[in-house]
C-alpha cells in the first residue's frame, strides 16, 4: 500500500523475542502459530509515513485465528483440569508469612470474625498514554520514552534487538503520571524494532483505548480473613489465604504478592499471625505495579475486620485502633521491631475530635514499605555536573513520574550548598550520563 514502510512479525525480531520487568514471560509479539495470552498482544507490526495510510494498511492485515477455552479466573486456573496459560503452569508464585500461633490465638479468643473479601482490577489512568520516539543514532539507537526506568528500558530492548546495552540510549521524557503503569514494556520494544529495520525515525504511541488494553493493573484478589480478638477488643491472632489474578503475564506479580501478605497484619501490635498468598495467571490483561503495590488490597480486608470488631466488643472504630496501634519498641506480627518515627498513635490523636465530632465518617489506618526491604541491592546515585553555563545540572537515572522527583532533587541540592534554585538545571533521566539510580 502507497504510504506503508514495512511489515513486521515475531520473526523479525533479530533477538529474545520475550521480554519483561523481572521474568522474561511477556511476548513482544506473538509468533505465528503459537498461543496468545491476551487481548492485547501484538501480533503485527504495519509502519506507514501517515496515520491515514497506517489505519488503511492495519485494515489489509489478515490474521486466521484458533479459538481456544480462555481462562478467565484465579480460581479457575488453580484447577488440575484447567487450560495453561504459560508451558510453565498456571501458578506464578505462592508466598508464606508466619509467626506465634494464629490457630491457638483465635480459638481462644473472645470473639472470632470470619469473612470473605474481593477487590477488582483498577486502571491508573495516567494523563498520557504510552509513547515512545525511536531512532538510530552514531552509535547505535536512541529511544524517547515515558516509562518508569530508562535503564530497565535499555536492558529489555536490547535483549530484544540482540545488542549491547551500551549501544540502546534512552532518554526519558514528560511521563504524565506512572503510578506503576508505566514500569513495564509497552511501545518501546516495538518503536526500536521498526526504527532498528528501516534506519528511520518512528513514533508509537498508544490510544487511550489501547493503553486500557495493554498495561497492567492493580491486581484482583480474592481474600479470606480470620480475626480474633479479647473482650477488650485487642488483636490476638489473625488467619488468611489470599489469591491474586496476575494476569497473562508475571509482570510484577511476586513481589506485589509478598508486599500484600507482609503488609497484610497492618500497623497493629500483636504477635500471632499466618497467612498463605498465591498468584495465577489467567488470560486477562496483566496485573502489575500500582501506588500502593499489593498492600491496598489486604489493607481493606483488615480494616473494613476491624471495624465489625469493634461493633461486636463495643467501642469506636478509632478506639479500637487506638488500643491495637504500633508503639516505638513494639514488635510488628512480621517480626519488626519498630523505631522511634512511628507515629500512628500521634496520628491518631490529631484526628480524635474532627472524627468525634463528625456525623459521616470513617478511618482506616495502613502502613507501606519504604525501599525494597527484602534483601534486593537498592541503590541511589545522581551526578551533579558544571556545564557552559556555569550552572549545577542534576542526572539522576531515576523516572519523574508525577512523584515530584525533580522539584526534590533540586531542593536536596539548594539544601546542602549554597546555590539558589537559579543556579540548578533538573535534567531528564538518561542511560548515558546519568548512573543507574535503582
Amino acid at each position: 500500500l502507497p504510504g506503508v514502510v514495512g511489515v513486521y512479525t515475531a520473526e523479525d525480531i533479530p533477538g529474545e523475542i520475550k521480554v519483561g520487568h523481572l521474568q522474561q514471560d511477556w511476548d513482544a509479539m506473538i509468533p505465528v502459530g503459537r498461543i496468545t495470552h491476551y487481548l492485547g498482544d501484538a501480533i503485527c507490526l504495519v509502519a506507514a509515513e501517515t496515520k491515514e495510510a497506517l489505519e488503511q494498511a492495519k485494515a489489509l492485515v489478515e490474521i486466521d485465528y484458533e479459538p481456544l477455552k480462555p481462562v478467565f479466573s484465579p480460581t479457575y486456573a488453580s484447577q488440575p483440569f484447567a487450560p495453561l496459560v504459560h508451558e510453565s503452569g498456571n501458578l506464578l508464585c505462592e508466598k508464606h508469612v508466619s509467626r506465634g500461633n494464629a490457630d491457638q490465638a483465635i480459638r481462644d479468643a473472645d470473639y472470632v470474625l470470619m469473612y470473605h473479601y474481593e477487590t477488582p482490577y483498577t486502571e491508573h489512568a495516567f494523563l498520557e498514554p504510552e509513547c515512545a520516539v525511536a531512532y538510530p543514532d552514531e552509535d547505535g539507537l536512541t529511544i524517547l520514552s515515558t516509562d518508569q526506568g530508562a535503564y530497565d528500558t535499555a536492558r529489555e530492548v536490547s535483549r530484544l534487538l540482540g545488542l549491547p546495552k551500551e549501544k540502546i540510549h534512552v532518554t526519558n521524557m514528560l511521563v504524565g503520571g506512572g503510578f506503576g503503569g508505566k514500569e513495564d514494556m509497552t511501545v518501546q520494544p516495538l518503536a526500536a524494532l521498526i526504527a532498528y529495520k528501516t534506519g528511520r525515525a518512528v513514533k508509537c504511541k498508544l490510544t487511550r483505548a489501547e493503553s486500557l488494553l495493554i498495561h497492567p493493573k492493580r491486581h484482583p484478589f480474592e481474600m479470606d480473613f480470620t480475626m480474633g480478638v479479647d473482650e477488650n477488643g485487642i488483636i490476638q491472632g489473625v488467619k488468611a489465604k489470599v489469591v491474586s489474578d496476575t494476569g497473562a503475564y508475571a509482570s510484577l506479580g511476586g513481589p506485589v504478592l509478598e508486599r500484600a501478605c507482609t503488609h497484610a497484619a497492618g500497623p497493629y501490635a500483636y504477635e500471632n499471625f499466618e497467612i498463605d498468598g498465591y498468584a495465577y495467571y489467567t488470560n486477562n490483561p496483566p496485573a502489575g505495579a500500582f501506588r500502593g503495590f499489593g498492600v491496598t488490597q489486604t489493607c481493606f480486608a483488615v480494616e473494613t475486620l476491624l471495624n465489625r470488631a469493634a461493633d461486636l466488643v463495643g467501642i469506636s472504630p478509632w478506639e479500637i485502633r487506638y488500643r491495637n496501634a504500633i508503639r516505638p519498641g513494639g514488635v510488628l506480627p512480621n517480626g519488626q521491631i519498630v523505631d522511634d518515627s512511628t507515629g500512628l498513635v500521634e496520628t491518631l490523636l490529631a484526628v480524635k475530635d474532627e472524627y468525634d465530632n463528625a456525623k459521616i465518617k470513617g478511618i482506616a489506618c495502613a502502613m507501606k514499605n519504604a525501599g525494597l526491604g527484602v534483601g534486593l541491592p537498592d541503590w541511589g546515585r545522581c551526578k551533579l555536573i558544571v556545564e557552559g553555563d556555569s550552572k549545577v545540572h542534576i542526572y539522576s537515572g531515576a523516572s519523574c513520574i508525577g512523584q515530584g522527583l525533580g522539584t526534590v532533587l533540586v531542593q536536596m541540592v539548594c539544601s546542602n550548598t549554597n546555590l539558589s534554585r537559579d543556579d540548578i538545571v533538573y535534567e531528564r533521566s538518561n542511560t548515558w550520563i546519568a548512573p543507574d539510580s535503582g
